[in-house]
């Protein structure tokens, strides 16, 4: 093998659990609700207990738009940790020379400060949000934009969790692409369904804990 080895990581249910994201903006936008003279700890409640959580408080809290909402939502700085078997990996990729980086889908603002919470900027040296790109994962544009960045004669991996978007783009282009099975049922917010795909659209190598990337990018 020639080059370095880069890999890149999905952020969302990879890299930390989207629902704490998701509880984080709740707990967000209840403290405003606070402030427009509804209990908090009532708001966070009726939102989690709402299949639609805005609409819900917003019905209580008419003068509390749906869009102000959406506003806070997004921009707030989220309360998230990386999992910790992300911890060991990152550290163990780059004790041995890999570079890392993130490809992501999502909101500009919302993503960099995800990336702020988990302390994860010290150690990307490439970070791709479709906002800012103008392309997701289901064009092949952000993972060219990657081998770009680094240039050509690296070996290249992707790890992600959602095989609907995740690794027919990256396999098409000879990257090895690792899949995190679910830690539990039901616990991300895209199901993970390989039932169906197309051959191309599935995940080289197949892991349980993040913990295993290190050793399938040192051998590989």
């Amino acid at each position: 093998m020639t080059g370095r080895r880069i890999v890149l990581f999905d952020l969302d249910d990879t890299l930390y659990a989207e629902r704490a994201f998701l509880h984080s903006g709740w707990r967000a936008v209840a403290a405003e609700a606070g402030r427009r003279g509804l209990a908090p700890e009532v708001a966070y409640d009726m939102m989690s207990r709402s299949d639609n959580a805005f609409d819900a408080l917003n019905r209580a809290l008419p003068e509390f738009g749906v869009d102000e909402m959406l506003r806070i939502y997004r921009s707030h700085m989220p309360d998230i940790r990386l999992y910790e078997d992300a911890e060991v990996a990152l550290r163990l990729l780059a004790e041995n020379g890999c570079a890392i980086g993130v490809i992501t889908d999502g909101r500009a603002l919302t993503q960099r400060n995800k990336i702020a919470a988990l302390s994860l900027a010290p150690v990307l040296e490439y970070t791709g949000i479709s906002e800012e790109t103008g392309c997701d994962k289901f064009s092949p544009e952000p993972f060219e934009r990657a081998m770009r960045h680094f240039g050509h004669g690296n070996t290249f991996f992707y790890v992600g969790d959602n095989p609907a978007k995740d690794f027919l783009n990256p396999n098409s282009m000879g990257w090895h692409t690792v899949m995190l099975r679910e830690r539990e049922s039901g616990l991300n917010i895209h199901p993970q369904r390989l039932c169906g795909l197309p051959e191309a659209a599935l995940p080289e190598f197949t892991v349980d804990s993040l913990a295993d990337v290190p050793g399938i990018v040192l051998r590989t």
